[in-house]
């Protein structure tokens, strides 16, 4: 019975300290242009468009219809207040982790041509992102965060790391085939 309560005991240690490297989102590299920052997260994911005032991390918005959106929303208080210390003093951490994500919102659409859902991704459980799920010319694909600026769209969220963007894109897909199969 002792040794069984070892065992345990280690495999609940390790479990527990596997589970604390991958809660994290650390920056590894910020860049100013004016007033706006582009952060990246584990050399995982990038945004950009970020601000910092009163003391707060402001992230792009949209606006249509005289209504504002959030693509982007800080979803622990002593993440936010750690996050504008960080951009702030332009601190960026040699450690990165593996970043972690899970599907939060998600609501298929049946009455938009283009638009098949909308969907939001949580990070490491601290931050997350808005995005929708399209039908184009070569079949579903996901659209980030972007903003037009003329005739152009500029990405204001990228998933650098292939293997993460793949898992998460691949997981709303089958997601979002999953559900349409129901209807």
């Amino acid at each position: 019975m002792q040794k069984i309560k070892v065992v345990f005991t280690f495999c609940a240690a390790i479990l527990f300290c596997a589970c604390c490297v991958y809660a994290e989102l650390f920056i590894t590299d910020i860049e100013k242009n004016a007033d706006e920052y582009t952060v990246t997260f584990n050399n995982s994911i990038k945004i950009s468009g970020v601000s910092l005032s009163n003391g707060k991390v402001s992230f792009p918005e949209y606006a249509r219809g005289g209504k504002i959106y959030k693509n982007f929303s800080v979803l622990q208080r002593e993440f936010a207040k750690k996050l504008f210390e960080d951009i702030e003093a332009n601190k960026i951490s040699k450690t990165s982790a593996e970043t972690a994500f899970k599907i939060n919102k998600f609501k298929t659409i049946a009455s938009h041509k283009t638009i098949k859902a909308f969907a939001s991704v949580i990070f490491e459980e601290k931050f997350e992102v808005e995005c929708r799920i399209m039908d184009g010319k070569y079949g579903l694909w996901i659209a980030w965060p972007s903003k037009k600026i003329g005739t152009s769209w500029k990405k204001e969220f990228i998933i650098i790391n292939k293997y993460l963007k793949n898992n998460i894109e691949n997981e709303l897909i089958q997601r979002y085939n999953k559900q349409y199969e129901q209807f």
